[in-house]
């Protein structure tokens, strides 16, 4: 019932209030969307960023993929590693590697002017 008496009460407000209410959580919404460029990987979150685009991505891949057993104990490339499909390079490091390309992909996006390139900060 008090969900019905707010409504009732933004509804008897005067239309000029409502559009600037409206608006004003709109822009909100649209600035928590924007201004809200983090990483779920806290790894990649701790990288300093350089200035270049994309290199917190890049530089947190090149370090999975060193790190994993291809690399490692197979003494293999990264790029041979890369396309392995043995589960000797963990399923973090091809995610990481898909955010990348898509980073490098929104660069080239006219549409990512106005939206900002994906996964960088």
């Amino acid at each position: 019932m008090c969900t019905t008496l707010t409504s009732n009460q933004h509804i008897n407000k005067p239309l000029s209030e409502r559009k600037q209410m409206m608006k004003n959580s709109y822009m909100a919404s649209i600035h928590s969307r924007v201004s809200k460029k983090e990483f779920e990987d806290e790894a990649v979150a701790a990288q300093k960023s350089s200035g270049r685009s994309c290199d917190r991505l890049r530089q947190e891949l090149k370090r999975c993929i060193k790190e994993s057993e291809c690399v490692q104990k197979q003494r293999r490339s990264a790029r041979d590693c890369i396309g392995a499909t043995d589960g000797s390079v963990p399923h973090r490091c091809f995610v990481l590697l898909s955010n990348f390309s898509d980073c490098k992909r929104s660069l080239v996006d006219m549409r990512s002017r106005f939206r900002g390139r994906k996964g960088d900060m």
